[in-house]
């Protein structure tokens, strides 16, 4: 059922103005209620403030109607950002890819939300800063980001005892955006600041193997760990490391590279070892002709990255919806346009507020113990008041049953990452409440209702998130550039082992230099292409690409250790 005409030039006004269009012209005096109080807010607020004043206005509604306004409006801004025409439905609640709303009796009250807003001191002071200093990443990929370092710093230590089984809070996030336009790997950058000052050992290394990750995970030392070329600092931190072998965590900046590596020869088994460890099993045990036997004990891995809607579709992952892979990760995607950056480009360097580093490093290495060795501890069982098991219950009834099997059920590409939603609400309420008890907010680490409610209002985030993702994967738009790509890695195959120059692809293709060099980009990331010289007898060497197929054995030595 389509809204009145109002009401998709509500949609349609607003999201032009948060895409930088002129405000001349615009009378917001013709518009209905909340859409005229919106616009009015846009247009009177200064150009990079105007995402600001759209959210504040959004802030005095009901919550329900500003998370429908606040989806109809990036919805349309995504279509104008990707030169798609907008159709008169495009304000529908009621379309395919909107989320369904919770039943009554899972809903939290607004007095729960009210005091969601007095927990997680430490979270919102990290959004703040990061906020500040990459305007354009989305704030749901800064919240998710602060919740992945505080999950990286507990290390397996805070456990929630279930019915159904023991919760660590370990994440696996992956955000999805346009490139450049969302400020993807500055976001991850000013976590990686953090990380680096404060626990740097809980980090493990970026690119491996499955039996070399299996080694890392075991204790096992790698062969070179005493060759010249390593300093004693980084001897330092590797053997700092170990104490934590299997509660770690992995930054992955362009994750469509590792997701399309778990289709490659010597990636074998990474996917499967993926989905164990998100469980955390207290013993995995794997015979590998290279490596033997290996026993990994007390598993806890943290997994956070970032791609593109093209680079993801290219990955070839359509089986992760159903295999449970996609259901592990909180698939995140920008809510709005982002924001216009400030124009004050002679600001200094903004340091993070030392809170942020004292209170993570309290958790991390003062209030929780550290293991030693080849022994790990055991986890601190951490509380859960009564009021919020309630509440988690009638979301995992609705989430996982009453949505499933309503009206208007999800996408059944959808129902695994639903079946995971209860799991990750209480992930991110054990994060919270440890951070809050590192603050000392808190004298022991307890879920309290206003942290569970707090959790429920981030996976409800991240619920309607994966269902923008899923139509963002569907539509044309991604699948066009999708195909360019397939286009330009079939030209290179096709030049056999020899190679072939970098402007024959792209003039032949008719392609942009500016769009082939991101898409071959993206192929190098990937390992299906690689960079080499063309040698020519006019000149030096032209920039050319040869397919990874017809790459020399010993040149792919480096990827196995098998």
């Amino acid at each position: 059922m389509s809204q009145p005409s109002w009401s998709i030039d509500g949609v349609w006004i607003v999201a032009r103005l948060l895409a930088g269009a002129p405000a001349a012209g615009v009378d917001a005096a013709t518009l209905a209620e909340p859409w005229a109080s919106l616009a009015r807010a846009v247009v009177n607020a200064r150009g990079d403030e105007r995402l600001k004043a759209f959210e504040a206005t959004l802030a005095s509604l009901p919550r329900d109607q500003a998370t429908t306004i606040r989806a109809q409006v990036g919805r349309v801004g995504r279509a104008i950002l990707q030169g798609k025409p907008v159709s008169g439905e495009t304000g529908s609640q009621n379309s395919g890819g909107d989320a369904p709303g919770l039943p009554q009796a899972a809903r939290l009250t607004s007095e729960w939300e009210r005091s969601a807003q007095q927990v997680a001191h430490w979270l919102n002071d990290y959004v703040a800063y990061a906020a500040d200093v990459s305007e354009r990443t989305p704030r749901l990929f800064h919240e998710a980001i602060g919740l992945w370092i505080g999950s990286l710093a507990i290390a397996r230590r805070l456990r929630l005892r279930m019915r159904h089984g023991d919760i660590y809070p370990n994440l696996y996030v992956l955000g999805v955006a346009s490139t450049t336009l969302y400020a993807k790997s500055t976001g991850l950058e000013i976590a990686s600041r953090l990380i680096h000052d404060c626990c740097p050992h809980l980090l493990f290394a970026n690119d491996f193997t499955p039996e070399a990750m299996l080694a890392d995970l075991a204790g096992r030392e790698p062969a070179n760990l005493n060759a010249a070329d390593l300093t004693e600092r980084d001897r330092a931190l590797w053997l700092q490391g170990r104490h934590f072998a299997a509660q770690r965590g992995l930054v992955a900046e362009e994750a469509s590279a590792l997701l399309a590596g778990l289709r490659r020869d010597y990636m074998t088994g990474m996917a499967e070892l993926l989905l164990r460890l998100y469980d955390c099993p207290d013993l995995y045990r794997r015979n590998t002709r290279g490596a033997g036997f290996i026993v990994v004990r007390k598993a806890y891995l943290s997994i956070i990255g970032m791609t593109t809607p093209a680079r993801l579709q290219g990955a070839e992952v359509k089986t992760a919806w159903h295999d449970g892979l996609f259901a592990r990760f909180a698939l995140l995607t920008p809510e709005t346009m982002p924001q216009r950056p400030s124009d004050e480009h002679e600001r200094p360097r903004i340091g993070y507020p030392p809170h942020l580093a004292e209170i993570l490093t309290r958790l991390a290495h003062a209030l929780l113990p550290v293991p030693t060795f080849p022994a790990p501890v055991e986890a601190r069982d951490v509380e859960m008041t009564d009021e919020a098991r309630a509440a988690w219950w009638r979301y995992y009834m609705a989430v996982t049953f009453d949505l499933l099997t309503g009206d208007n059920p999800p996408d059944g590409r959808l129902w695994g990452c639903y079946g995971r939603l209860p799991s990750q609400a209480l992930k991110i309420a054990l994060i919270l409440s440890g951070l809050d008890w590192a603050a000392g907010v808190q004298d022991t680490p307890q879920i309290t209702l206003a942290h569970y409610a707090r959790a429920q209002m981030i996976a409800e985030a991240w619920r309607a998130s994966v269902h923008r993702l899923l139509s963002t994967l569907t539509s044309s738009h991604v699948a066009a550039e999708h195909s360019k790509e397939d286009r330009v890695l079939m030209r290179i195959q096709a030049a056999g082992p020899n190679g072939v120059a970098a402007r024959d692809v792209y003039r032949s293709l008719k392609l942009r230099r500016a769009d082939f060099d991101l898409l071959v980009a993206g192929l190098a990331r990937d390992g299906l292409v690689e960079e080499i010289g063309i040698p020519s007898p006019r000149g030096p060497s032209a920039l050319g690409y040869r397919a990874a197929e017809y790459v020399a054995p010993e040149e792919t030595s480096r990827h196995s250790d098998k």
